[in-house]
């Protein structure tokens, strides 16, 4: 779906397995989708936690998006929240 450029679709799929095996990988892709769809809130969310649970992935720790939308981790919370999908009337 991303590669497609579908990023609704693809957000939607990495929502889904992130409710099942949250990872960084998953809220880095996650991030990837609500950013390209236009969603940079959501987006600055899912980067945050995907740098808070990177774990030397230089992948993510050293992405540009990353540490432009976190640049700086705040105080950590008991755990990373699995946020709603945001949605769009269709022709919007």
């Amino acid at each position: 779906s991303f590669n497609q450029g579908n990023y609704q679709e693809a957000y939607q799929h990495f929502r889904e397995v992130l409710k099942i095996a949250p990872s960084a990988e998953g809220y880095f892709n996650g991030a990837l989708s609500l950013h390209k769809w236009g969603y940079p809130k959501e987006a600055a969310n899912f980067f945050y936690y995907a740098k808070k649970y990177a774990n030397g992935n230089a992948k993510i720790l050293q992405s540009d998006l990353v540490n432009q939308y976190a640049p700086i981790l705040p105080k950590p919370q008991r755990r990373a929240p699995v946020p709603q999908a945001p949605f769009r009337s269709e022709g919007s």
